[in-house]
């Protein structure tokens, strides 16, 4: 928790740097701080995705506090979570029920795939400004 999940989420967003068009932008805290930091470093008209990345080492109570946080902050805006009881919800299994509609749970080879294919799929003047969007 906290400097681990830092590290890890600066570890994802270099994969995500170097195997996706897409520009990252990793906070230096973690948990609700990191969604704090995120929010006030977005201008008006930014709807960067959110990736929240975690090491499992907070108890699933916390990650939802934090997801729904995120999910209240960022209404308009697609929420991966990474990491921590990830796969299990990647394999199948489904959300909590009270999880929001714009929150996803891939792992970290689905949410390259998601990126690449989305990037694809776009009009050429669009790529450009989701290139700088994700945080």
């Amino acid at each position: 928790r906290g400097p681990i999940d830092v590290m890890a989420a600066g570890f994802l967003g270099s994969l995500i740097n170097s195997l996706t068009p897409y520009e990252t932008q990793s906070m230096s805290s973690s948990g609700l701080t990191a969604l704090a930091s995120a929010r006030s470093s977005m201008t008006e008209g930014d709807k960067p995705a959110i990736v929240i990345a975690t090491t499992g080492a907070s108890d699933s109570a916390q990650l939802r506090l934090i997801v729904n946080r995120a999910a209240a902050s960022f209404p308009g805006n697609a929420i991966f979570v990474v990491g921590g009881d990830t796969a299990q919800k990647a394999s199948g299994a489904p959300p909590p029920k009270d999880t929001p509609t714009n929150v996803h749970w891939p792992t970290v080879a689905q949410l390259v795939e998601l990126l690449r294919a989305h990037h694809s799929q776009m009009k050429p003047e669009r790529r450009a400004q989701a290139e700088k969007a994700l945080v």
